[in-house]
């Protein structure tokens, strides 16, 4: 878990009385990002991975989908390195009442939004 993200949940964890849980935590994360895609570790991703793993811990393994976990695995915020796992993807399309993202974000972007139409990723970066 990086730095950033320690400090902040042991202490969360400390003043709500469930520091003791850590152990199970950080084994959870394990299952956390192997099963979701293994999104690189850093804000926020690693603040989803977090909070899906406290909730495993707390609450029983997959009984919540954390909804930031949950729009990551289901492709809101962007691909992950790995395609989630299906039953998880599944499992948080069902709990958020949301479905996959599919689509080009360029695609759908609202009227008066030009930005991204007009600097597309290409536009960005020297090839």
């Amino acid at each position: 878990m990086p730095g950033g993200a320690l400090t902040a949940n042991t202490m969360m964890m400390r003043d709500t009385g469930t520091l003791h849980l850590y152990p199970k935590v950080i084994k959870e994360m394990e299952e956390v990002i192997r099963v979701g895609g293994f999104g690189t570790s850093v804000t926020p991703v690693s603040q989803f991975y977090f909070q899906q793993a406290y909730l495993n811990a707390t609450q029983g393994r997959w009984e919540k989908i954390n909804p930031q976990y949950g729009n990551m695995v289901l492709g809101y915020f962007g691909r992950t390195p790995v395609e989630p796992d299906p039953e998880i993807v599944k499992l948080a399309s069902e709990q958020l009442d949301k479905p996959v993202f599919k689509e080009d974000p360029l695609d759908i972007l609202e009227d008066g939004t030009t930005w991204g139409r007009e600097n597309p990723p290409g536009k960005w970066f020297a090839r």
